[in-house]
């Protein structure tokens, strides 16, 4: 079974060959983990997850992408409400 089937088997409620799985990282346990495995580092990415060469590579059958508050892991906070 594929990412895309197992993804979409898991959302109509049936059962997968196992759990679809999505794991992403800071961006620093992400640069440590491509150097193990020997993928080419790249910046943060500002849409959310990390690389995803390396979430492919440890077998995420979903990519994050996000915008908004996600996006602000490292920025400093302008104002408080």
């Amino acid at each position: 079974m594929g990412p895309k089937e197992r993804v979409l088997t898991a959302l109509d409620h049936s059962e997968p060959d196992r759990v679809p799985r999505l794991a992403s990282f800071t961006p620093e346990f992400a640069g440590r983990l491509c150097k193990h495995f020997k993928i080419k580092d790249k910046p943060f990415n500002p849409h959310g997850g990390t690389n995803h060469e390396l979430e492919l590579k440890l077998g995420n059958d979903i990519l994050l992408t996000a915008q908004g508050f996600a996006n602000s892991y490292y920025q400093r906070p302008c104002c408080l409400i």
